[in-house]
């Protein structure tokens, strides 16, 4: 029963009240939203270039890594357009950041990594897998020479730490080679009209975020609707700093980009201060004297034969006089020499300075001396040693380096083998068999270690248990075990009975028994597991 009028409410009656208890309920609910921001405003830090982190105090939902976002940093496209320009700002214009990623990829890709195509562990014995494996040695080098893969190396080291990721798209080409190149992280773009498992130009499986179908890859920013989709089997694509959920990835300068822009302005100020004060010779202090008598004398000193002009923005006539070297002034009665000002918080200045690179160095497990330059604070010897933490920081991103780009060679390889470049006798071998029979190892630049006896300690130590061989440690060197054999052989070691410089009786150096062990005829060889890829008789 109604309270008002004893009778019961009619539906309109009924609609009306379920309209008023719902708007009351929005109302409560905006005015809380509207408390909660009013009381974020008091902690939030503005930021270079209008950026605005409310830390903490933004709201966390089920919601925020939906359909592959990174709220509340990364909302939409144009967040990650921000994101990305302020830190290629920086990578252009600050020398502490451009001094940062240069290290970085001198010590990650150093001169690049070195490829080589084995058999399978399984089929390490097997004459045809190796004849297999020589095939695609050739195929590995003539893809490295092709795209200056080197080169690439390095520049996906770059793009991985100023943008957040990187795209490689390969082409297959009519003479059955393999071209690579670059996508630009704007050119991702998510299609309109496109459904919610495209967001962010990457088209997912509706129910496995991981799993990428397709991107979509536009060439004109006016128009959204020119895209191409490009099957996710011709793209790599490696994020950085971000979940396996999230599509897209975030720069290594968006948590330090205050911290190394703010040294920058702190160091542009030191020089100006110290480059104005260092220009002041001495001041002139007149005891008694007036503001008349002090020009007077000023325009009685000044050098004659000179022409004045008035400045054009102050509005000034600079005074100046010339001495010559051995001259001795003379002063009268009544004024003294003060010596110029000195910037003596420069030290205060520095510490800060220090501070802060300090911080800035620890994101990538930097020791002080390489974001600085400054190796006062730390002992070189004992900073870049295995287990050291910026050692062990590189290693772990050649891992995943390693990973991605043994995708794109064996997206080459596959390639190659659709195009009827693999046989093994008569017989064509297809890209699974190669996938099957054939193994490409990736060996990554050793990180520079600056105490090199424990490390061919290490390295001996390795070697008499087995664990590495010699041409792995040729590599480790920088040295090319197949150049290294061939001058072996035409220089022979001097023979030590017993070790990896004994030699055969014709003088070439051996690493053992060479004596037939095989399964079939002594001759060495184990029979092939596989008769149909066997050579025929």
């Amino acid at each position: 029963m109604s309270s008002t009028n004893g009778h019961a409410p009619t539906l309109e009656e009924i609609r009306e009240q379920i309209e008023y208890h719902r708007a009351r309920a929005e109302l409560a609910q905006l005015q809380e939203a509207s408390d909660f921001w009013d009381i974020s405003r008091r902690f939030q830090d503005i930021e270079p270039h209008g950026w605005q982190r409310l830390g903490p105090w933004l709201p966390f939902d089920r919601a925020r890594h939906q359909d592959g976002q990174n709220a509340p940093w990364v909302w939409n496209e144009t967040d990650l357009d921000r994101i990305r320009g302020f830190a290629n700002d920086l990578a252009t214009e600050n020398h502490i950041a451009v001094g940062i990623l240069e290290h970085l990829v001198n010590y990650t890709i150093s001169t690049g990594f070195e490829y080589q195509a084995v058999p399978e562990k399984r089929y390490e014995d097997d004459q045809t897998a190796k004849e297999l494996a020589e095939q695609v040695q050739e195929v590995v080098d003539e893809f490295i020479d092709l795209n200056a893969w080197g080169e690439r190396e390095r520049e996906a080291c770059f793009r991985r730490s100023v943008d957040g990721e990187v795209l490689l798209r390969s082409f297959r080409q009519h003479d059955h080679t393999t071209l690579t190149r670059f996508v630009e992280c704007e050119q991702l773009r998510q299609p309109l009209g496109s459904p919610h498992n495209y967001r962010f130009g990457i088209e997912t499986h509706p129910k496995d975020i991981e799993l990428a179908l397709n991107y979509a890859i536009t060439y004109d920013p006016t128009d959204p609707s020119d895209y191409e989709e490009v099957p996710a089997c011709e793209v790599t694509h490696i994020k950085a700093n971000v979940r396996s959920t999230i599509k897209r990835g975030l720069s290594d300068f968006y948590c330090t980009r205050e911290a190394i822009d703010g040294v920058k302005k702190l160091l542009r100020g030191m020089q100006i201060g110290g480059a104005i004060q260092a220009s002041i010779p001495w001041i002139e202090q007149f005891e008694g004297a007036t503001k008349a008598a002090v020009s007077g004398n000023v325009m009685q000193q000044r050098d004659s034969g000179r022409t004045y002009l008035e400045d054009p923005i102050t509005g000034k006539t600079s005074n100046l006089q010339r001495f010559e070297p051995g001259m001795i002034p003379k002063i009268g009665a009544g004024r003294t020499y003060i010596p110029a000002p000195l910037a003596s918080n420069t030290t205060q200045h520095i510490s800060i300075v220090q501070a802060c690179l300090r911080a800035v160095g620890n994101r990538w497990g930097m020791p002080e001396y390489l974001v600085s330059g400054d190796a006062s604070n730390a002992n070189y010897a004992s900073t870049l040693v295995s287990g050291a933490p910026f050692v062990r920081a590189v290693e772990c991103r050649q891992a995943m380096f390693k990973r991605y780009f043994l995708r794109v060679l064996w997206i080459a390889i596959g390639n190659a083998a659709d195009a009827r470049r693999f046989y093994v006798g008569s017989r064509r071998i297809t890209a699974d068999e190669v996938m099957h029979f054939c193994d490409v190892h990736a060996t990554p630049p050793q990180v520079p270690i600056s105490d090199k006896t424990a490390e061919s300690q290490v390295d001996q130590a390795d070697l008499t248990a087995g664990v590495i061989s010699i041409p792995e440690r040729q590599r480790r060197r920088g040295v090319d075990p197949d150049l290294m054999a061939k001058e072996i052989k035409e220089h022979p070691p001097t023979r030590v009975s017993g070790k990896a410089t004994d030699v055969d009786p014709q003088g070439n150096p051996v690493e053992g028994d060479q004596g037939g062990n095989g399964q079939e005829g002594g001759n060495g060889q184990t029979a092939s597991p596989f008769p149909r890829l066997a050579h025929p008789a």
